[in-house]
């Protein structure tokens, strides 16, 4: 086990306060087991992290002022915080709940380990407070879903910018995917857990429910989470989670980056929480039938027909029902900068032979 997380484990089951001896030594050990199934496997380099004081964090967000609030879930609140004259986002976890500590001690984990651009940095941990807090690097221009929100702002966003967007994501996901001894599966891919930088590059956030594909496997059985609409077919209905899940949620979040619609207005299926199929053929018509244009939002170019209708192509290749028909993230992410290079070219040209092809 590495020492950073072995460190996180043993300052956080001490920072613990439970009342009763037996219930605290169970949690010790299952933490312990979670923490040795996230490392065990792992031959790369750690980083390292800052350990800052409960006094340190309560200066650095004013003591978590609630102005301060950049977001909120089930598992913690974000603040934005100073720390030596640089911009953080301070991750506290709730009070009381296990499943909220495993929480932090998966994401904590995962975060010392992962290490791409596009991933949000995890900079430093505090375990002298009742709650875990995780500091990370604070990424100024807020998440996807503001831009989603504001429909003024997304429609700045050309096509071509779009497509890098994506593309950004699409490469981070498939480094979790391929880039570490076992595949990492985020399992929560939204508008809402990618943060954007003034240079509209994305990072992916929020890691608490991610897993590590057992060796030898190729699925793990989870409890269904996520948002409504972006939840794979296999994961909705079987508990069934694979590198193929992010796929299909990444698919649904590239039809709201063309279209600057969110998934409920796409259309949910309430039965399902997946994508209502109705909108999905109608999508498909609309894209064999060369008015893309009418489904997209209005600061994509018309002009841009052939990389429109490869864009809505791929998306619906990633949304197919049966996981065996979507292309791997590393396929999706090919595609991607062939159509952006077409897009950004004279020509405009797609290369057909780098294609993902669509299973019939």
């Amino acid at each position: 086990m590495s020492c950073v997380a072995d460190y996180i484990i043993k300052s956080f089951i001490r920072m613990k306060r439970e009342p009763k001896k037996s219930q605290a030594n169970s949690q010790t050990i299952e933490q312990s087991q979670l923490v040795q199934d996230l490392t065990s496997s792992w031959q790369g380099m750690i980083r390292p992290l800052l350990f800052l004081s409960a006094q340190e964090l309560e200066m650095a967000t004013n003591n978590y002022d609630k102005r301060q609030i950049l977001g909120w879930g089930s598992a913690a609140t974000v603040y934005k915080g100073t720390y030596q004259d640089r911009p953080i986002a301070v991750k506290k976890y709730n009070r009381g709940s296990w499943m909220e500590s495993k929480c932090f001690v998966r994401e904590a984990v995962l975060l010392t380990i992962i290490n791409h651009k596009n991933v949000a940095k995890l900079l430093a941990c505090c375990f002298e407070t009742d709650e875990p807090v995780l500091v990370y690097e604070c990424i100024p221009h807020g998440t996807l879903l503001n831009y989603i929100n504001e429909k003024e702002k997304l429609s700045e966003i050309s096509l071509e910018d779009r497509l890098q967007i994506a593309t950004e994501i699409a490469d981070a996901i498939t480094y979790l995917h391929l880039g570490n001894p076992r595949p990492i599966v985020h399992g929560r891919i939204s508008r809402a857990n990618i943060l954007l930088d003034q240079n509209l590059s994305p990072r992916i956030i929020n890691f608490e429910w991610s897993i590590m594909i057992p060796s030898g496997k190729t699925h793990v059985t989870e409890l269904v989470r996520g948002t409504k609409g972006y939840i794979a077919p296999e994961y909705e209905m079987e508990g069934l989670l694979t590198e193929k899940s992010d796929v299909y949620s990444f698919g649904v979040l590239m039809l709201e980056l063309l279209s600057g619609k969110k998934v409920h207005e796409l259309g949910v299926d309430i039965s399902t929480s997946r994508l209502n199929v109705n909108f999905l053929n109608d999508f498909i018509s609309a894209m064999t039938k060369d008015f893309l244009g009418v489904l997209t939002d209005p600061g994509v170019q018309e002009n841009k027909q052939k990389q429109l209708s490869a864009f809505g192509n791929l998306i619906m290749k990633c949304t197919q029902v049966n996981d065996e028909d979507r292309p791997t993230m590393k396929e999706v992410a090919q595609n991607l900068r062939e159509i952006r290079s077409a897009c950004i070219s004279s020509e405009g040209t797609l290369d057909k032979r780098a294609s993902y092809p669509m299973k019939k």
